[in-house]
């Protein structure tokens, strides 16, 4: 029987790809490309669009851009300080991406970095012992009171349905108010001498190193780094990650393949707090900036892969940073 061509090519060890898989791998390639080109593409059009505005109130787009640009990267000074400002947010846009891929839309960054900021403070202010045990409680506590916080919607989801976006705005303004009273005229964590709300300093053994002296520069940036590895892992590369991404993909296939829906659904809000992380070199917590709204932004530009917020929230606090000298 003579050989067929596909016999021939199995025999030579040639791989000729079918159509089928020239399509796929273009697919492949494109999708690629789309997770790099699309947020690109979004920043130049933001960029061309700020730039018309600038024009338009009778400013030089390229000196404010200029300025812009020297403010972040301009000196070490600036660059220190846009880095500071990256740990928050991207310690943060991990439990955000950590929802997204559940299938959660969690709009309580805000109030659980609020909450978990109240615990910091509590046992950074007023327990004494070593650094060495000091540091991990205060993370600990933080990160205990962000997901409690965070479990409450996280329940309500699974148990009656209730929409966490709806949900965890509400708890947002909760948090709001508890922080309002805590530091408020007559609040226990109000600095007694202080004219601003604010609390005590946390002490010295409560903070995160020093990376380089003279400097604001904290070991919270190789906290997040490795936190961006974790996470990834636990989502690519876990049993856990693959039923919170199933439980996001379809809730009802994963719930038929026998994954228990209600549970992965409230261990998934309850583990983002890892964003309580993100308060944790903080000297002393203050009215607290706008992280959550920043958050979604950055990790939905970068389609909430772990590894992606990094170059993401780079570019959210290198414009936040070069603001202050731009505005000038």
């Amino acid at each position: 029987m003579r050989p067929t061509t596909i016999d021939v090519k199995r025999r030579n060890n040639i791989t000729i790809p079918t159509e089928n898989q020239r399509k796929l791998e273009t697919g492949q390639i494109l999708a690629r490309l789309s997770t790099v080109g699309v947020p690109a593409l979004a920043i130049f059009t933001a960029l061309v669009i700020a730039g018309v505005a600038i024009f338009l109130s009778g400013s030089n787009p390229l000196q404010a851009y200029s300025a812009l640009a020297a403010g972040a990267f301009g000196d070490r000074d600036s660059i220190i300080t846009t880095i500071i400002k990256t740990v928050p947010l991207l310690i943060a846009g991990l439990g955000v991406a950590l929802a997204f891929r559940g299938g959660l839309f969690n709009i309580g960054v805000e109030g659980q970095l609020f909450l978990g900021s109240v615990a910091t403070v509590i046992v950074g202010t007023r327990l004494h012992a070593p650094a060495f045990i000091h540091i991990p409680l205060t993370i600990l506590a933080g990160v205990l009171a962000g997901a409690l916080w965070a479990a409450i919607p996280g329940y309500l989801k699974a148990r009656t349905g209730a929409n966490e976006v709806i949900t965890t705005i509400m708890t947002n303004y909760i948090a709001i108010r508890v922080i309002t009273w805590s530091i408020g005229a007559n609040g226990p964590l109000r600095k007694g001498t202080s004219v601003v709300p604010e609390t005590s300093s946390l002490l010295e053994t409560a903070r995160l190193p020093v990376l380089i002296a003279g400097t604001r520069l904290h070991a919270g940036i190789l906290i997040a780094l490795a936190l961006a590895i974790l996470v990834y892992y636990l989502l690519f590369r876990s049993t856990l990650g693959l039923e919170i991404r199933a439980v996001g993909m379809n809730i009802h296939a994963a719930q038929y393949s026998g994954i228990n829906v209600n549970r992965t659904i409230v261990l998934t809000m309850a583990m983002i707090p890892i964003v309580e992380l993100a308060n944790r070199r903080f000297r002393k917590f203050c009215v607290p900036r706008k992280y959550g709204d920043n958050t979604d932004i950055t990790i939905t530009m970068m389609t909430n892969i772990p590894i992606r917020p990094a170059p993401s929230t780079r570019r959210s606090t290198w414009r936040a940073s070069g603001m202050r000298l731009s505005s000038l």
